[in-house]
């Protein structure tokens, strides 16, 4: 970054309206106005400026500031997969070089902040009433990569409060962060990990005082793209056992509410598993006291592992399997880690629909 703080005073005599022939052009946030400068002149080789900068989305405060992004690590060919840094140059009321300077924003351990589509606004999403600086990495549309940055009372250089990825998506809401990472497997579960920020004196950051990220708050396994209106109906038996606990270990419960159990087994298991009101169902509690289920460990079982049992007199036939499972579950204000449990699962045919036939502890082995 040094060699871009030579320019400095370049950058300011070209935003006052030096024009620049065959260059990129600046816009203003207040004045909305256009101004050529040649941006290839003011980064060195090693590093790539975008075409386009401009002030961050929701800057109409003062002072103005643009946005620079910049590739680096460059590949010829690779162009759409190298990383991208950025910086952004704004009045410093005479703490600089010159009446306008640029300001790298930097990462704990260098991390780059996009390698797709990277764009900047201005939001209060960190709870101090301050907006923050947003640089957000999109990918078909989908915000992939996001770093929070702000900008001290006292002056800069802009201090980083968090950074997120996740392949399957992030959102950021006041205070809050989800973060969604693939698994990548053939049921197109996620983790999905709920972070909130530490609160200092001086105000909130998603970062501990040395500097790495805190700890989520909440992390369990999901349906990547939400719960099937079926799931007892997936070729996935772990999705099946997952819909079991959303839906009805966990499940909304009252008078007029359809039962769901009838979907996932027989009245003869569900009255031989004690229709969950004991432990033996993977949560420490009954089932009329569990508010919530979360995933945190599940077996994710390949067609290799489903066993045929063939059917006397030329029968289809039937298959099973075994899926083990680890919850947490909530009751109130209560969370608790359940044992682990193995869930057996049968299917008649290969077309057919699997039906929880039972269930035991790990510790009994399979």
């Amino acid at each position: 970054m040094r060699a871009i703080r030579f320019f400095g005073w370049l950058v300011w005599l070209l935003l006052l309206g030096v024009v620049v022939t065959g260059c990129r052009t600046v816009q203003g946030a207040e004045s909305n106005k256009v101004i050529p400068i040649n941006l290839d002149e003011l980064f060195p080789g090693n590093l790539q400026p975008l075409p386009n900068p401009r002030p961050p989305a929701g800057a109409q405060d003062k002072p103005e500031r643009w946005i620079v992004f910049y590739r680096f690590d460059l590949t010829k060919g690779k162009e759409a997969s190298e990383p991208i840094g950025a910086v952004v140059y704004r009045p410093d009321q005479g703490n600089g070089p010159s009446p306008i300077n640029p300001h790298a924003l930097d990462l704990p351990g260098r991390e780059y902040l996009c390698e797709h589509s990277c764009s900047a606004r201005l939001e209060d999403v960190v709870g101090d009433k301050q907006k923050e600086l947003l640089i957000e990495d999109k990918f078909q549309g989908q915000l992939v990569r996001v770093s929070i940055f702000t900008w001290p009372k006292d002056g800069g250089p802009y201090e980083p409060l968090g950074h997120f990825w996740g392949d399957g998506g992030v959102t950021v809401e006041k205070d809050k962060v989800t973060v969604l990472r693939l698994l990548h497997d053939r049921s197109q579960l996620a983790w999905r990990y709920l972070y909130y920020p530490w609160k200092y004196p001086q105000g909130h950051s998603y970062y501990r005082p040395d500097q790495s990220l805190v700890e989520p708050y909440e992390a369990e396994i999901v349906p990547a793209y939400g719960l099937p209106d079926k799931p007892w109906e997936s070729r996935y038996p772990e999705k099946v056992i997952i819909g079991f606990y959303y839906q009805v270990l966990a499940g909304q419960k009252g008078k007029n509410r359809k039962d769901p159990v009838g979907d996932y087994m027989s009245a003869e298991v569900w009255e031989s598993l004690g229709k969950c009101e004991k432990p033996q169902c993977g949560c420490p509690w009954p089932r009329s006291q569990i508010k919530r289920v979360l995933i945190k460990q599940i077996g994710l079982p390949e067609e290799a592992h489903e066993l045929f049992l063939p059917a006397g007199g030329g029968g289809e036939g039937s298959y099973r399997v075994q899926v083990p499972v680890q919850v947490v579950c909530e009751s109130g204000k209560r969370r608790q880690w359940g044992a682990p449990m193995i869930w057996t699962l049968e299917k008649s045919g290969r077309y057919g629909f699997w039906k929880i036939i039972g269930v035991k502890p790990a510790s009994q082995g399979e």
